[in-house]
């Protein structure tokens, strides 16, 4: 994925692009719920997934 991002932003600008990349942190935190109620050290990789997508978002500001 890190090779196509930089094409990607050519084509798709930052706009559109940096939403898609901040949704995918959303995601990976919905898909790791269910594994922290398992592995309780695992919510700490939850939380950065969670902080990454807002950090993305405020690159658009």
């Amino acid at each position: 994925m890190a090779i196509a991002l930089p094409f990607l932003y050519k084509v798709l600008g930052r706009r559109r692009l940096y939403p898609l990349i901040a949704q995918g942190e959303y995601n990976a935190v919905k898909s790791y719920k269910p594994v922290a109620k398992k592995f309780p050290q695992v919510k700490s990789v939850k939380a950065d997934e969670r902080r990454h997508g807002d950090t993305v978002m405020q690159l658009l500001s």
